[in-house]
């Protein structure tokens, strides 16, 4: 069984979900070597067949209550408690970044922002310029200069509107930071410059 959810997982990486299982598991050379050494074509399709993880007479009705995940929400609940149980994140952990292709990027939001202060979590990322919470001052003007900075202030929020080259502009948000200050050290090689 763990063989069999670590090869949908897999799949799932490789983003074939859609894909034809002879076609995973082929072996002329064009199917996923680690799918077909984990188990044979027969095995899995026998798994899969057999395998369910509710009642089929109460689907139906589960499914009227808006639950998407309907034929396997209890064992996702279970996943899910498992998971929260067992990970213990570093000091530093992404939200909006991710190596799998995903059709909206950029998470950051004043929402997120304020989720995370309840559980003292703090945050820094990038925004999409198109959020509401982003006053007008910080939005791409022609009149900006390359490499300038502008800062905005809340009691514990800290917003940063930069242009790293001509018509272009990034804004930031941060629960960490609290500062007219930009350290270049790590990442940066171009001066920030404090804006009003």
């Amino acid at each position: 069984m763990k063989a069999l959810i670590g090869v949908l997982i897999l799949s799932g990486v490789f983003k074939s979900g859609h894909e034809d299982v002879e076609s995973l598991l082929a072996t002329d050379g064009t199917g996923r070597d680690i799918i077909r050494c984990t188990m044979p074509l027969k095995r899995f399709l026998f798994l899969i067949n057999a395998l369910r993880f509710d009642e089929c007479e109460t689907r139906e009705e589960r499914k009227k209550n808006d639950d998407k995940l309907a034929a396997i929400s209890d064992i996702f609940q279970d996943f899910l408690a498992n998971y929260q149980s067992n990970y213990s994140c570093s000091e530093h952990v992404t939200i909006d970044e991710k190596l799998v292709g995903f059709r909206d990027n950029w998470f950051s939001s004043m929402e997120l922002v304020n989720e995370l202060k309840k559980f003292d979590l703090t945050y820094v990322g990038t925004m999409r310029k198109n959020k509401r919470e982003i006053p007008e001052e910080f939005l791409p003007r022609k009149d900006r200069k390359v490499r300038s900075s502008a800062f905005g202030f809340t009691k514990d929020v800290t917003l940063v509107s930069h242009v790293p080259k001509k018509n272009r502009n990034v804004v930031l948000v941060s629960t960490m930071h609290h500062e007219r200050r930009v350290d270049n050290s790590k990442c940066y090689h171009i001066p920030w410059e404090a804006v009003p």
